[in-house]
């Protein structure tokens, strides 16, 4: 049974290397793409809060209330998926902001994905914040302070981030290989003997383990 990723720190004994994982990957959030895997309405893909948070009254207007964001873009208006268009006072009120708020929304051609959110960059790794000149005590992994500390480390190499994925695989019954970088795991992905759907769903797992 998959136990998920605190469970899996408990069974590898890593109570405090944890903490730092736990603070390490609050800051990662999503990085938007083409949309495809986005909820136009529960998903924080467009200011601080959900779009079905912010326009209620909208939200109860529409039809296909776990529409994507690309689909939700594609269509010719953005209320031609909702049951009647808005009437008047704060429907057409949230409607006109909710329309002003995405015009400036282009969806890129490529798949959502994850980001550091601590800078515009996205890496605030200790490697990255030393070569800008920012003065801090060690560039060593607090993880295993034992190498270099970048997102090809922590996310694959590290000790801890090894160990996870040894787990995954045992449970999956697959052949477990060192990762050092995101090609590795996509390349291991892509090549190993599931199914495409099962491809999928492992995926998830992996993107579970790392940034839930």
């Amino acid at each position: 049974m998959f136990i998920g990723f605190p469970g899996m720190l408990a069974s590898l004994g890593c109570i405090q290397e944890a903490e730092s994982w736990g603070h390490l990957l609050a800051a990662a959030k999503r990085k938007l793409g083409n949309e495809e895997n986005t909820l136009f309405w529960e998903d924080k893909w467009i200011g601080e809060v959900t779009l079905k948070t912010k326009y209620p009254r909208l939200f109860a207007l529409e039809h296909h209330k776990s529409i994507t964001v690309a689909a939700k873009m594609g269509q010719l208006s953005l209320d031609h998926s909702f049951r009647r268009p808005p009437r008047g006072g704060i429907e057409d009120e949230q409607y006109r902001d909710l329309r002003t708020t995405t015009s400036n929304v282009l969806l890129p051609n490529m798949h959502d994905r994850w980001f550091w959110s601590l800078n515009s960059s996205g890496e605030f790794v200790r490697l990255n914040l030393s070569s800008r000149g920012l003065d801090i005590p060690t560039i060593l992994c607090p993880l295993c302070n034992d190498s270099v500390e970048s997102t090809s480390h922590i996310f694959f190499s590290c000790q801890l981030a090894s160990q996870l994925m040894a787990k995954v695989c045992r449970w999956w019954e697959l052949d477990y290989i060192p990762l050092n970088s995101y090609a590795d795991w996509l390349f291991w992905l892509t090549n190993s003997r599931l199914s495409k759907l099962k491809k999928e769903i492992l995926e998830g797992v992996c993107y579970v383990d790392l940034v839930a």
